[in-house]
């Protein structure tokens, strides 16, 4: 079948007594927004400094902490005292600031840790759900994401979908059918009367430079699917939730018509920058020193209206396919000369860059991530 797709803290009444918190970290940069929205939300606390937590000790309950990136507050509650303060972040960053709490005493209270761990972590990794936050290298607490919960984060289906590792998702009625892409890789369509998802392998992604049309073809087994994703105000005809995406599905005789949304970071106004010439600086957590490549430092240069990239290693030089769909990217079919490199970089370079599903830009540098974690760095010389 060939199918077409357009595509509170309540404060106690007690008299209190603030404690201020100051952060070991200097503010560098705001957030850009909806960057890092995948922070929004409430995280109950599961471990921390590796003592796991027993919600029946505490005597309002498991220690939380709502999020809300954009308005940089943070607020919630020790189990025993509520606190609230700031939280500003930028990529892989954070930072607490000005947290103040209520002063009760409780039988059990772990307020020292819990203001220890907000005001010494500098950095986050989320996985699965699992928010943990780092003081430098050092895991100090594990929060888990709670989806139910009234405000920020409740019943969200952006940041499920976020966590099951899906980067753009639509949904449509009568009949019921969704999409969801992962990266730029594959694509998943589903009639809810149908038991399993047929998969579509994205073999084309194209995005007019400045436009707010993407437009993405896909196969399965010789049966092809085009989706174009429409930047446009979108309303759910059942739920009356807004979408800023607005999908089409024609499939032989029919028109199924949805809305959709990215998960993460939606770059997709402003991936046409990606077209460019890159060097790669980072690795992972190791900066690369130009005095370990015979031939300059690893290069790429993107062509993401042809499909493809060229560039080198450092020492071979290297082509391939190059698709993304807003900031869900893929690179595929990699082919390097075959000299021999010291170093190994040769096969670092190319696992990050077949490992990576999704970029951000910020001020001439390229990340290239899988999910939140940084695989590269890269910055921008032409």
């Amino acid at each position: 079948m060939r199918f077409i797709l357009l595509v509170s803290v309540i404060m106690s009444a007690l008299v209190f007594k603030p404690v201020l918190l100051s952060a070991q970290m200097q503010i560098t940069s705001q957030p850009t927004e909806g960057t890092e929205t995948f922070l929004n939300g409430r995280w109950e606390l599961l471990e921390i400094d590796n003592q796991k937590i027993d919600a029946g000790s505490f005597m309002k309950g498991i220690p939380y902490m709502d999020i809300n990136i954009k308005a940089h507050t943070v607020r919630g509650n020790t189990g025993c005292n509520s606190f609230s303060g700031t939280v500003t972040s930028d990529g892989g960053k954070i930072t607490f600031e000005k947290i103040v709490s209520t002063r009760m005493m409780c039988a059990y209270q772990i307020d020292n840790d819990f203001f220890d761990v907000l005001q010494k972590c500098n950095n986050y990794y989320i996985d699965q759900g699992i928010l943990s936050l780092k003081s430098d290298e050092a895991i100090r607490a594990l929060f888990r994401m709670n989806y139910d919960s009234s405000g920020y984060g409740g019943n969200d289906i952006r940041l499920k979908k976020y966590f099951e590792d899906i980067g753009f998702y639509a949904i449509g009625h009568e009949p019921e059918w969704s999409i969801d892409l992962r990266g730029a890789g594959t694509a998943d369509l589903n009639y809810y009367s149908c038991i399993e998802n047929d998969e579509y392998k994205i073999i084309k992604t194209f995005s007019e430079l400045r436009s707010d049309t993407m437009i993405v073809t896909a196969d399965q087994d010789s049966s092809e699917m085009i989706i174009t994703i429409i930047r446009k105000e979108c309303s759910d005809l059942i739920s009356g939730k807004k979408y800023p995406y607005e999908v089409t599905v024609t499939a032989d005789n029919m028109t199924l018509t949805g809305c959709g949304e990215f998960t993460g970071y939606d770059a997709s106004r402003y991936s046409y920058n990606i077209n460019d010439i890159w060097v790669i600086e980072k690795l992972g957590d190791e900066t690369l020193d130009r005095n370990d490549f015979k031939n300059g430092m690893p290069l790429l240069e993107i062509h993401a209206d042809r499909n493809n990239f060229s560039g080198n290693t450092g020492c071979n030089s290297m082509n391939g396919k190059f698709m993304n769909i807003g900031n869900l990217i893929k690179f595929e079919n990699i082919a390097t000369t075959r000299m021999m490199c010291p170093g190994g970089y040769d096969a670092l370079i190319i696992s990050a860059l077949t490992e990576s599903d999704n970029f951000e830009i910020d001020k001439l540098k390229l990340f290239l991530r899988k999910g939140q974690k940084i695989l590269a760095v890269l910055q921008k010389i032409d």
